[in-house]
């Protein structure tokens, strides 16, 4: 709850300045939705290979453009999604479905660059800070024709914090309307490896769309 009382105060103070900056300045201001493919694992000896993870969410965004083919654009957005999932057949007799969900917040700050003028496709980079909450560790046993679900609080395992480096490609569809794809490398671990004695990585893709004002 104190992760999600910070992440969401943390969201409006930055929404608040993004919506508050384009008004004073005459920046471009919109809305962005999107959805993002998760790929997470554990280096452990016999642990599982997880199945990729999907997620989904939306937000603002803002456009301050330093000259017509670079410009800095900060987001802000919230965002539901599986880290990934597992599943396992125990001698034929039984099968148990794993898999972890969260909440997050998303703070992608990104520089954007047209190299070609008068063409619309673009490349960006920058940072990615995700704020994860309500981390949840979901588990499913199916046996003899029973299923049995259980749910487990996973954020104090969880880092307080995903940094990532994130690279991608875009394209104006209209003047104020652009998609993108992005990849984003985690540099840290999603789970804290002294309360879970393992190491963990996480990498993701997104694809996104973005109206400006």
């Amino acid at each position: 709850m104190k992760r999600f009382i910070v992440a969401s105060c943390l969201a409006v103070v930055l929404a608040g300045g993004i919506a508050s900056s384009a008004n004073a300045q005459g920046l471009q201001f919109g809305v962005r939705a999107g959805m993002s493919m998760n790929m997470f694992s554990i280096d452990e000896t016999g642990a599982p290979d997880f199945d990729m993870g999907f997620g989904f969410g939306g937000g603002l965004a803002l456009k301050y453009a330093f000259t017509e083919q670079l410009s800095l654009n900060p987001e802000v957005s919230f965002y539901y999604r599986t880290l990934g999932s597992y599943s396992t057949d125990l001698f034929g007799l039984a099968k148990m479905e794993a898999s972890f969900n969260e909440m997050a917040v998303s703070i992608p700050i990104l520089v954007q660059y047209a190299p070609i003028a008068d063409v619309p496709l673009y490349v960006t980079g920058g940072i990615q800070l995700d704020i994860p909450f309500s981390t949840k560790a979901k588990v499913e046993m199916t046996y003899l024709g029973e299923t049995e679900k259980e749910e487990e609080d996973a954020s104090d395992e969880r880092a307080s914090v995903d940094i990532g480096i994130a690279v991608g490609v875009g394209y104006m569809i209209l003047p104020n309307l652009g998609v993108d794809f992005r990849y984003v490398f985690n540099v840290n671990q999603p789970f804290d490896e002294d309360k879970t004695a393992s190491k963990s990585s996480l990498m993701s893709m997104g694809l996104g769309i973005t109206y400006l004002f």
